[in-house]
């Protein structure tokens, strides 16, 4: 609600929506980089964020360009020899929201009240609140890195959580062991044959694994735990935290737990939800924390 009270008292939206596409290829966006495209901004960022700068694409046949390429993307032949006979290319996933899902549900929410709110919604169409600002992202560009988002249970006894995740996977080869340091714990996960996740509590380092897990991924595996563990036991908390160290800190403080995700493949990203459908949430960021603290660009959403 407040994100939806903000939009609808504003003239100009600044959001941090990212949109990506799988284009291995780079027929999309890369091609307008040899265009000799008119530069609009380029400016120094603060605390050493080095420059950005920002080209308008505006001449008919680039955009047209970009339009032609997104289609190729959706086209059934292009579609299944990327992702298999059994992709379901008939609804082809050209487009997945990498960040900023609560904004653009937000447009989306806002767009749909002015339609409700008046005398003739056709007479909408060209409204400027129909449309939102997004940042459209090839998912091979190199400069788009997938950083992993941990969790940190906190308010609770940590027999008591173990104890819960033993039960929750006791048919799935469910262990756990302790280890000397974080570091030992990352190398039996990456070695381990199911689902490994690191772990820090007041007892010190362990590795949980799950050598049987039905889900895709280990932050499915975990979540899901998780989340029944948090339904039952409702004075506990959960966090969702960048960066091992943080963890660490916060995980080994009394009444508290750490677990330490792996990122994801971004290469895979697409099959993945291809495959298995949505991500759980808060399954990873697109880079570290102190790099997304730029909004650069708005937008106005009113007549």
């Amino acid at each position: 609600q407040r994100r939806v009270h903000g939009r609808q008292a504003a003239s100009v939206e600044s959001p941090h929506i990212m949109v990506l596409i799988d284009d291995p290829q780079r027929t999309v966006v890369e091609p307008l980089f040899e265009r000799g495209l008119r530069c609009v901004y380029d400016t120094e960022l603060m605390c050493n964020g080095g420059r950005s700068k920002g080209y308008l694409v505006d001449h008919p046949s680039d955009v047209q360009q970009v339009a032609t390429a997104l289609t190729r993307l959706a086209d059934p032949a292009v579609y299944r020899k990327k992702y298999g006979a059994d992709a379901g290319a008939d609804t082809p996933l050209v487009f997945a929201m990498g960040d900023g899902n609560h904004s653009f549900a937000t447009a989306k929410f806002h767009w749909e009240n002015l339609k409700k709110a008046a005398a003739d919604p056709a007479a909408l169409e060209g409204h400027p609140a129909r449309f939102a600002l997004v940042e459209l992202v090839n998912i091979h560009d190199p400069g788009l890195q997938f950083e992993p988002i941990h969790r940190v249970v906190f308010q609770t006894d940590f027999k008591q959580l173990m104890g819960f995740l033993e039960s929750t996977y006791a048919g799935a080869g469910y262990s756990y062991r302790s280890v000397a340091s974080l570091t030992e714990a990352q190398a039996a996960a990456k070695t381990a044959t199911g689902h490994a996740i690191p772990m820090v509590s007041t007892e010190g380092w362990g590795v949980m694994e799950v050598a049987r897990p039905t889900h895709t991924l280990v932050v499915g595996t975990l979540q899901v735990a998780l989340d029944a563990f948090l339904a039952q036991n409702t004075g506990a908390k959960i966090d969702y935290i960048h960066g091992d160290d943080v963890v660490t800190e916060l995980g080994s403080k009394p009444g508290c737990a750490g677990f330490f995700l792996p990122s994801i493949d971004k290469f895979s990203f697409f099959r993945t939800i291809i495959m298995d459908g949505a991500l759980p949430r808060k399954t990873f960021s697109m880079g570290e924390a102190d790099e997304k603290r730029y909004y650069m660009e708005c937008r106005k959403i009113v007549p």
